[in-house]
């Protein structure tokens, strides 16, 4: 057996910045300049300005907080690529929660073994999604969890719309974010094997952006 005993390289340049947090950083952006566009939906087309994402995502966090979500709970969220993601995310973190996203092409069988390691206090999925999402809630014995959609209507969840309606206050308003603050639990299963879930805090979200 051989040992490598060659030195351990190490970049002279500085480390990635771990902070302000994506969220923080965004909401700057958008009070700058609220005119700008943020998001394009390249399959609908639609837009959101960066002033649009802080008003729609401060919307977001305070339905979430009156819902009953809280600091360091984990929010499911199931859909494709769509406009609303960010808004979602935004609104999430702004409420100090946990962004726990699950494929949208899981079957519910796959996102029930994920979900009772997740245990999510709220979910957001897109609407056709939610038959499926509401089944994979069934089988990882979870009950009562509060489900929002997007893009429609379905049976026992309610729209996001109803969501957005309550006072949120200034909407470039930063939230309290820390470095150490966990910020995604994404669910991975590398190169084998059954998902297993990857914590990652506001710090490594902002040093990898």
């Amino acid at each position: 057996m051989t040992n490598d005993t060659s030195p351990i390289y190490r970049c002279p340049l500085a480390a990635p910045a771990i902070e302000p947090s994506v969220a923080t950083a965004a909401l700057r952006h958008a009070a700058a300049d609220p005119a700008a566009v943020a998001v394009v939906d390249g399959a609908t087309g639609e837009t959101l300005t960066r002033g649009e994402l802080a008003a729609r995502s401060a919307a977001l966090a305070a339905g979430l907080r009156a819902g009953g979500v809280r600091p360091g709970d984990l929010v499911a969220v199931v859909m494709p690529n769509l406009a609303w993601w960010p808004v979602v995310a935004l609104g999430v973190w702004r409420a100090g929660a946990v962004v726990s996203p699950l494929s949208p092409l899981w079957t519910a069988d796959e996102s029930a073994r994920v979900l009772a390691s997740a245990a999510p206090r709220a979910a957001i999925a897109f609407a056709p999604l939610a038959p499926s999402v509401r089944g994979a809630f069934a089988s990882a014995g979870l009950h009562d969890i509060d489900l929002a959609v997007i893009g429609g209507e379905a049976d026992d969840a309610t729209p996001i719309e109803a969501l957005l309606g309550l006072e949120a206050g200034d909407p470039y308003a930063e939230p309290d974010l820390g470095p150490d603050d966990l910020a995604a639990v994404p669910f991975s299963s590398g190169t084998g094997g059954l998902p297993k879930g990857v914590r990652l805090t506001h710090g490594n979200l902002a040093a990898a952006a």
